[in-house]
Formats: C-alpha cells, sequence, structure tokens
C-alpha cells in the first residue's frame, strides 16, 4: 500500500512539470523598458531630450539630464525602440520584450543652418555686350560637436534634376556657389523662379541636415548709368567725385560703389563704400589712391541681398 501511494505522489509531481521561473513582480506589473541615449563621439557623453518612441504603442518620451528613459507596464511582445529625430540622427531597435531590459543607444547631434541665402547678381558690361547673370547659393552652419565636424554641404534642385556641392567659405562653417544659368540647364536666370532649392549640410560622421524648400526672391533687372568719372577721365586734384543718374524702384534698396585698380592686367578691389541711400547720386572720396588706372562701378542692392551693377567707368591718377 505504502509502495501505491509512492508511486502515485511521484506521477502527479511529473504532471506538474516544472516550477514557474518568471519573476512575480513582472507578472503582477508589467515589464520595463529602459535605457540611456549619449553622444555618437567619444567620451560619449549623455544626451537630454532626445525623443524616444515605442513604436508599437505610440509612446513617446524623452531621455532626462542623465540620458535616461524609461517605458513601464508592458506586455510581453514584439516592439520597436527608435531613438532620435528633431536634431538628432535617428537609431532604432526591433526586439521580443520578454523581461525587464535596457538598451544603450549612441546618436548624432546633427548640424544646424545659422543662415541661408539665395541671391542673383545682374552684371552689365561693355564687352561681352550682353549683360551677365549669376546665382550665389550661400550656408552658414554650425554643429554642436563643433564647427570642425562640418564636412560638405551641396544643394538640391529636385525640378530641374541638378545637384552640387558647395565650396568652403573664408569663415569656418561657410559654404557658397557662384553659378551661371547654364549650370542649373536653364537658358536665363529667371526660369530658375519658383524653382524649390533644398540645402543639405553633412559632418564627419556622414549625417546631415536638410532644409526646407527656398526659393529665388527677386532679380534685380534695372541698372544704373554712371555719369562721371568715365572714359579713363584724368583725376588731378585733391578729391575724386563720383556721380550716377538715380533710379527709382518699387522695392527698397541702397547703393553700393566699389572701386577696383588695373595693375598690370590684373583687376583687384581696393575699396567697398556700401549702405549708400537710395536718393544719393553723388560721392565725394578723399584722394588717397596711387597712381594707376582705376574702374569703377555702381550696385543696385535690396533687402535680400539680390544686386545689379553697372557697367564700369574708367578713370585714371596721374
Amino acid at each position: 500500500m505504502k509502495r501505491f501511494f509512492l508511486i502515485a505522489i511521484l506521477f502527479l509531481f511529473g504532471c506538474l512539470g516544472d516550477a514557474p521561473r518568471d519573476n512575480p513582480l513582472e507578472n503582477q506589473n508589467g515589464l520595463t523598458l529602459e535605457g540611456s541615449v549619449h553622444t555618437f563621439y567619444a567620451p560619449h557623453l549623455p544626451l537630454e531630450m532626445v525623443p524616444v518612441q515605442l513604436k508599437k504603442l505610440n509612446l513617446l518620451t524623452y531621455s532626462d539630464a542623465q540620458g535616461r528613459f524609461e517605458f513601464t507596464h508592458l506586455k510581453p511582445d514584439s516592439y520597436t525602440v527608435i531613438v532620435g529625430g528633431q536634431n538628432f540622427s535617428k537609431d532604432s531597435v526591433r526586439m521580443f520584450l520578454k523581461r525587464n531590459t535596457s538598451l544603450t543607444f549612441k546618436v548624432d547631434r546633427l548640424p544646424q543652418f545659422l543662415e541661408i541665402r539665395i541671391t542673383t547678381h545682374h552684371q552689365a558690361r561693355w564687352f561681352p555686350v550682353e549683360d551677365a547673370y549669376f546665382v550665389q547659393v550661400y550656408i552658414r552652419a554650425t554643429d554642436p560637436d563643433g564647427i570642425g565636424d562640418l564636412s560638405l554641404a551641396y544643394y538640391n534642385v529636385p525640378e530641374l534634376g541638378v545637384r552640387d556641392t558647395l565650396l568652403p567659405g573664408a569663415d569656418a562653417g561657410e559654404f557658397y556657389a557662384w553659378q551661371t544659368p547654364g549650370e542649373f540647364n536653364v537658358q536665363h536666370v529667371n526660369q530658375l523662379i519658383g524653382k524649390a532649392f533644398e540645402m543639405v549640410v553633412e559632418d564627419d560622421a556622414g549625417f546631415g541636415k536638410r532644409s526646407g524648400p527656398v526659393f529665388l526672391t527677386r532679380i534685380i533687372e534695372q541698372t544704373v548709368q554712371l555719369i562721371s568719372p568715365v572714359g579713363l577721365q584724368t583725376i588731378s586734384g585733391d578729391t575724386i567725385r563720383f556721380q550716377w543718374q538715380s533710379v527709382y524702384l518699387t522695392f527698397p534698396f541702397h547703393y553700393k560703389l566699389e572701386i577696383f585698380q588695373i595693375n598690370n592686367g590684373v583687376i583687384s578691389i581696393v575699396k567697398t563704400m556700401d549702405g549708400l541711400p537710395s536718393d544719393q547720386t553723388k560721392l565725394e572720396l578723399i584722394n588717397s589712391l596711387p597712381p594707376g588706372d582705376y574702374l569703377w562701378r555702381i550696385y543696385l542692392v535690396d533687402e535680400f541681398g539680390n544686386t545689379s551693377s553697372s557697367k564700369e567707368g574708367a578713370f585714371q591718377i596721374p
């Protein structure tokens, strides 16, 4: 009889199988998915205010000052965690959550645009007789990981199928391109009106920031007629008197005057006077220029930086 009861007890325990091993608190309160977000570059510092999304439940949180985030009361299931966005690169993990889990992410702080300009520049000239038109694309950017992290800038004009890389400017973080209409596959700059430009700046890690659409603001067709000095006029006194015809436009503008010296066929700028009011048509300048041949121009400049220049006037200092 004792043997019968012993066999019955052993059989009963065999039918029950293994005892449950899950943490009873996890079953009672749900699972926790936590983690931390750090900089892409060493020493991998914690990052604050990085978006963290739990895709399946459409939950969104942000990393705290220590770079940490947390989702609680979760059921065992498949989840996708997306970290980054806005001003950060994105990283993601897809996983099946069956126990409390901790994750670590490293995201790049993206470059930021400080200034974007697309300006048109109309230049009247003696030869060739046709006026010239140019477009300048300019970007000034920075990077939270240091200005030296910026490595590449370019623009797209999707409607024209045009993309070109910008050249580094004189100052760190500056990039520019000086283009003719032909480089956009159009015959005249006015064919670019209404075409959306898209700017992109990238860092050394290859992560980039993309701008929204940017458009040309204006093409200034009118030019200024110079009065004097012209025709290689000789300036012998202590004062150079510049004079030009007045111009009337339907938008705000000012004048800019530039003087160039011709030295063995090389033309170099020697003086710029910007911000001259729109009702000014004369300027007197103390003659401190060394002997030689000179050119000068007057530019119309609007509030966006678009310009239109006169033909050159020539004068001589004996």
